[in-house]
């Protein structure tokens, strides 16, 4: 974080205007570009440590366990936040472990929510997916493939399509997904340069004829 040659980042169109969440270094960052402190830890902090919610009423830690376990790794830490700033939560070493800053959806955690070890993470995440930035749980693979026929239809159109198979995933699932939408107008050539393994191309042409 205090590297002069560290990672600096425009967040004028972002901060305030949109609900947004810092991650350990994301944390020290909107508290050392804004007016608050970070320094060096006089140890560095990698691993376990156990929150203990400051904010009962924060809808980013809602449901959360007291003394929830959190994985930290930072050289860094923050000594203060700027004034407008709340703290959330802290641990045994962290003070400022989770924070937001006043009258914007801007929050801030120093530990990592998305590795195993932080036991609550995932709930972490959904709330402020879900209940902070409002995203919608309907999301599922069916509803994607349905979706993505009926996008290929509306912008194929009556135009034509030409597929180039190699039997990599990629090619591969754009083509089931283009048959699906327009059916066996489309053609279909099978690309290679001798590198497929043995029987890989004999089972394509096999798997290009269910197709049909």
């Amino acid at each position: 974080m205090r590297d002069e040659n560290g990672p600096r980042i425009d967040l004028t169109k972002i901060k305030g205007k949109f609900p947004l969440l810092g991650v350990c270094y994301g944390a020290q960052y909107l508290a050392h570009f804004f007016g608050g402190e970070v320094a060096a830890s006089d140890s560095r902090e990698y691993g376990r440590a156990n929150l203990r919610v400051v904010d009962k009423e924060s809808v980013l830690l809602q449901g959360i366990s007291e003394n929830s376990q959190v994985w930290m790794s930072h050289g860094d830490t923050i000594i203060s936040l700027p004034e407008n700033y709340k703290i959330l939560a802290s641990t045994v070493d962290v003070e400022n472990a989770a924070y937001k800053i006043g009258g914007e959806e801007t929050y801030a955690i120093q530990f990592h929510p998305e590795v195993f070890h932080t036991t609550e993470g995932t709930k972490i995440l959904e709330n402020f997916l879900v209940k902070i930035c409002g995203c919608k749980q309907d999301w599922t693979p069916d509803s994607f493939i349905e979706t993505t026929i009926q996008q290929l239809r509306d912008k194929i159109g009556s135009d034509k399509v030409v597929l180039g198979l190699s039997g990599g995933v990629d090619s591969s699932v754009a083509g089931v997904l283009l048959h699906k939408a327009i059916g066996r107008i489309l053609p279909v050539f099978l690309l290679t340069m001798g590198c497929f393994a043995k029987m890989n191309f004999r089972m394509l042409l096999i798997h290009t004829r269910i197709w049909d």
